[in-house]
């Protein structure tokens, strides 16, 4: 019976997915991930870009599968729950890359680990402040010796 109200959410998930993986494959990584490759290893965007590739390609399906069980269903009623969700996560994606584009990763690191563990209902400071301010510069540090990328 909510059938179709999974459908609608699944073909909204999946385009609304395939539109933001497409725009970080062809606009973010070209500008925020240095290209050239030195000889005997992958580039710096390999990684970045074939994530997203498989990103976008899950989205379609999922949006091409959300659509076509919404054509063999019955029309149900609107709800404003999948566009509420998606715009929170729009703004929330979108003040994320400022503030790692203006204010850096690790800076931005250590605001999300705190603001998102009391958000999430974290009440051990002592555990709390410690990890936010001491996951982002490892996972910087862990970036740069792994893959050879400087995090903004």
């Amino acid at each position: 019976m909510s059938e179709p109200v999974h459908s609608r959410t699944d073909a909204i998930a999946g385009s609304v997915l395939a539109v933001a993986s497409a725009a970080a494959i062809f606009w973010m990584v070209p500008s925020f991930v240095d290209g050239p490759m030195t000889e005997g290893q992958f580039s710096p965007r390999f990684f970045p870009t074939f994530a997203l590739s498989v990103v976008l390609g899950l989205s379609l399906v999922l949006a091409v599968q959300g659509l076509t069980r919404l054509q063999q269903d019955a029309p149900a009623a609107a709800t404003a729950g999948p566009v509420i969700q998606t715009a929170t996560w729009a703004l929330f994606s979108a003040l994320l890359l400022a503030g790692v584009t203006h204010a850096g990763f690790i800076i931005t690191g250590i605001a999300v680990v705190l603001i998102w563990g009391l958000a999430a209902g974290g009440r051990n400071l002592k555990i709390l402040v410690p990890a936010g301010f001491l996951l982002p510069p490892l996972v910087a540090f862990a970036v740069q010796a792994a893959f050879g990328v400087q995090l903004p």
